[in-house]
C-alpha cells in the first residue's frame, strides 16, 4: 500500500517508475530491474533505461537470432500470462546455449532471471528482473499475487508519460541530454564499493564473484571513465553524474546491493 500510494503521489513518470523498480528489486532480492517492451522489429526494447543498462540496448544487434534467449524465445511464442523464469522457460524445451550464456555473464548479469508479463497485445511487455540467486518457489508465487497491482501501477505511469510527452513536444524536443560513459550493473556495483573504500576481496565477496572478477570490472570501467586508480575513477565518475560529489574513496561502507 505504501509503495503504490508512492507511486501515485510521484510528480513525474521517471520518479513514480523509479519508485516501483525500487520495490520490485527489494521485494524479490533484484539486483537489476528493467522495464521491457516489444521495439519496431519485433525484438525485446528497453523502457525507462536504469542506470548502466548497457546489455538493454546491446542485446538486439549482439544476438544473431533473438529466439537465442530461452526466456525471450518462450515469451514471443508461447506468451505465458502469469510470471516465468529462465530455468521455466528451459525446462519447456527452449535449451540455453553456451554463447547465450557467455553473453549474458559478459555483460554482468545472471542466469536467474525472472519476467513479469503486463497486459498488452505484445509479448515481450515486461518488468525484467536478475539476481544473484535463483528465484525461490514463494517468491514466483508473490509474484503471481503481486502481478495485478504492478501492471495497475505501471499503467499509470504510462499515462503520466504520455502526458509528460504531450507537454514536451510542446517546447523544446531538440534538447539532447550529453553523453556519458555507460557502464553495466556489475561495474556500477564495482565502482560503488570502490567509493565506499571497500577492497577487491570485499566487494568480490559482497557480490559472490572472485577477486579476478573484480579486477576484471575495475578494469573496464578505468577505461570507460578514462581514470588510472581509485581515486581518478571516481572523480570522473562524480563528474559524469554517476556517483553523488560527496563520494570519495574510504568514505564510507559499500551501498546495499539492493536499491532502498
Amino acid at each position: 500500500m505504501d509503495v503504490s500510494a508512492e507511486v501515485l503521489a510521484a510528480p513525474d513518470a521517471h520518479t513514480a517508475h523509479g519508485r516501483l523498480v525500487r520495490a520490485l528489486a527489494e521485494e524479490f532480492h533484484a539486483y537489476f530491474v528493467v522495464r521491457t517492451c516489444t521495439g519496431p522489429d519485433g525484438a525485446p526494447a528497453a523502457r525507462y533505461l536504469p542506470d548502466g543498462a548497457a546489455p538493454l540496448r546491446a542485446w538486439p544487434t549482439a544476438m544473431a537470432d533473438v529466439d537465442q534467449h530461452p526466456l525471450v524465445a518462450h515469451l514471443l511464442h508461447a506468451r505465458p500470462a502469469g510470471p516465468v523464469t529462465l530455468t521455466d522457460a528451459v525446462a519447456s524445451g527452449r535449451p540455453l546455449a553456451a554463447r547465450t550464456r557467455e553473453l549474458i555473464e559478459s555483460f554482468g548479469l545472471t542466469i536467474h532471471q525472472l519476467a513479469l508479463p503486463m497486459p498488452a497485445p505484445a509479448p515481450c511487455e515486461v518488468f525484467a528482473l536478475v539476481a544473484e540467486e535463483a528465484f525461490r518457489a514463494d517468491e514466483q508465487e508473490a509474484a503471481r499475487l503481486l502481478q495485478p497491482v504492478v501492471a495497475g501501477l505501471d499503467r499509470h505511469v504510462a499515462l503520466l508519460a504520455r502526458i509528460e510527452e504531450g507537454t514536451t513536444a510542446e517546447r523544446a524536443p531538440s534538447a539532447v541530454a550529453p553523453a556519458g560513459p555507460v557502464l553495466t550493473p556489475r561495474e556500477l556495483l564495482v565502482l560503488r564499493g570502490i567509493a565506499g573504500g571497500s577492497t577487491v576481496s570485499g566487494i568480490a565477496a559482497r557480490l559472490a564473484i572472485s577477486p579476478r572478477t573484480v579486477h576484471k570490472h575495475q578494469e573496464n570501467l578505468y577505461r570507460k571513465l578514462g581514470a588510472v586508480d581509485r581515486l581518478s575513477a571516481v572523480l570522473e565518475a562524480q563528474r559524469a553524474g554517476l556517483l553523488p560529489v560527496d563520494e570519495r574513496p574510504g568514505a564510507g561502507r559499500m551501498p546495499a546491493l539492493h536499491p532502498s
